[in-house]
């Protein structure tokens, strides 16, 4: 009989393979007498959409919300390559010979949820249960390898990473699911909403806002010049010079008048920072006032996103339009302004302050002083407080590109696509981008008008071969039109 290993990266799943003496490599795994080693791709499942559970819920409609499912179901992410991967680990787990799978994800809650959601879905599907096992390495060392796998612990004794970080998935999907459709109904335009993407706003929103109130003023500074061994050095108040004691030295001050400068615009760098320490400026304010000892622990261990979520995250929130980068610096755009100002006007609060109350309800969870379905209730109770349908917000209105050729209704644009702005039920777009080819809103504008474009230059085949073809619209779709062009296959 034969062990499966499922690493959560595959570095791991080779590093343990060179330990692990004689193992042969596939393509896609490796293995020996004893063990069999694969690894995931990040995120093999994910939760389903409300349109998952019905799908008349496709159609944003406000009298569906809030929405909790009953009971929260998983299904293969599209990606390139994912479901391969999921079909591969569940042949293996298939094996006849393989009567222990263990779980070799991180060492964290993450590590918990990606490697047995996997495993008990794979159970689920095909009606079989094999016995699972947790590793926890805190590094690769082969004697730390050797020393732990002679040493596997039970997965229930590591069921309460599971269980906190279930309760982190499921919480994020009930705020990020219900608010999303709530606040994009309201204002009539897609705001996508969560616990990440919102303090990612507010941090470059709260900057800006730092930049447009700021008022030049004037301060005197001491300044000077030390004269030593024939060199001139110039000193402001509070700089140090080392000297020698009875050296000589000619000193000349001067009074200089100075303005202040306004903050810089928030970088990349910086905005991982906060990530790793929403809470620096907090901390130093209250280290001296607090005494909740566990809110301390909290505030000192809390993060938004995590290392290799991050910058998935900054790219997210600029394909939402909420802020651009320019020269190394981000920027909030109109859109997130009114996000902000949106979730003002509606009394939803998903700053970073909201990170640390569901930190400290994780952390109950873990303890066992809280479980994942009391906490998911609070959490619920707190969506059903947020949906106020009777609320009135002032409406975000985008210029508009032309008039919808289905509903007669605006043609508006975000970074990705031409689109009616009553998309919920509509569904017209254009993407900007087709076969290669950029489409900007002179070209919408005239397909709009016209029903069809001139002669484009530029598209490119999936044979990368160049072409020309018209854009026209027939059965409520854009098409391409190749007319009398010769070009490649496409």
């Amino acid at each position: 009989m034969k062990k499966l290993i499922i690493a959560e990266k595959p570095s791991v799943a080779k590093e343990l393979s060179k330990t692990l003496k004689g193992c042969t490599k596939t393509k896609e795994y490796y293995e020996n007498e004893e063990y069999i080693i694969t690894s995931l791709y990040g995120h093999l499942l994910e939760l389903y959409q409300m349109e998952d559970y019905n799908k008349e819920l496709k159609i944003w409609n406000i009298e569906d919300l809030p929405y909790f499912p009953n009971g929260f179901r998983w299904k293969i992410k599209k990606q390139k390559g994912i479901k391969e991967r999921y079909k591969l680990i569940e042949k293996l787990i298939l094996k006849k010979e393989v009567d222990i799978i263990i779980n070799c994800g991180d060492n964290d809650r993450e590590g918990e949820v990606l490697v047995n959601n996997l495993i008990y879905d794979i159970f689920r599907k095909n009606k079989i249960q094999k016995t699972v096992k947790r590793i926890l390495l805190p590094d690769l060392a082969e004697s730390t390898v050797r020393t732990e796998l002679n040493n596997l612990r039970n997965i229930k004794d590591t069921e309460n990473w599971y269980k906190e970080g279930l309760a982190r998935t499921y919480i994020d999907w009930i705020y990020g699911i219900n608010f999303s459709r709530f606040v994009s109904i309201k204002a009539k335009d897609k705001f996508p909403v969560g616990r990440v993407i919102v303090p990612t706003v507010k941090f470059i929103y709260d900057r800006e806002q730092e930049i447009t109130n700021f008022k030049e003023e004037k301060y005197i500074q001491l300044e000077g010049i030390i004269t030593k061994d024939n060199k001139e050095i110039k000193i402001e108040l509070g700089d140090k010079v080392k000297l020698e004691k009875g050296e000589e030295v000619d000193i000349k001050l001067k009074v200089v008048e100075k303005t202040t400068n306004p903050p810089n615009r928030v970088t990349e760098a910086e905005l991982n920072n906060f990530y790793e320490n929403p809470f620096k400026k907090e901390k130093k304010e209250n280290e001296d006032e607090t005494t909740d000892e566990d809110y301390i622990a909290i505030m000192e261990g809390c993060e938004i996103g995590t290392a290799a979520t991050r910058a998935g995250i900054i790219e997210k929130v600029k394909q939402d339009g909420y802020i651009v980068e320019n020269k190394n610096n981000l920027a909030i755009t109109d859109k997130g302004i009114k996000l902000i100002e949106i979730l003002e006007e509606l009394g939803i609060n998903l700053y970073k302050e909201k990170t640390v109350e569901i930190s400290k309800d994780l952390k109950a969870i873990y303890n066992n002083k809280s479980s994942v379905d009391k906490v998911l209730e609070k959490v619920k109770e707190e969506v059903k407080q947020g949906i106020n349908k009777k609320a009135e917000i002032t409406q975000f209105k985008k210029a508009a590109i032309g008039k919808c050729p289905i509903c007669g209704k605006d043609i508006i644009e975000n970074n990705k696509s031409y689109y009616c702005e009553d998309w919920q039920n509509c569904g017209f777009s254009i993407w900007k981008q087709i076969c290669g080819k950029k489409i900007n809103d002179t070209i919408i504008r005239e397909l709009l008008e016209k029903g069809k474009t001139k002669e484009i230059k530029g598209f490119k085949s999936k044979q990368g071969k160049t072409f020309s073809a018209s854009l026209v619209i027939e059965e409520n779709k854009v098409k391409l039109n190749y007319g009398n062009s010769k070009g490649a296959k496409r």
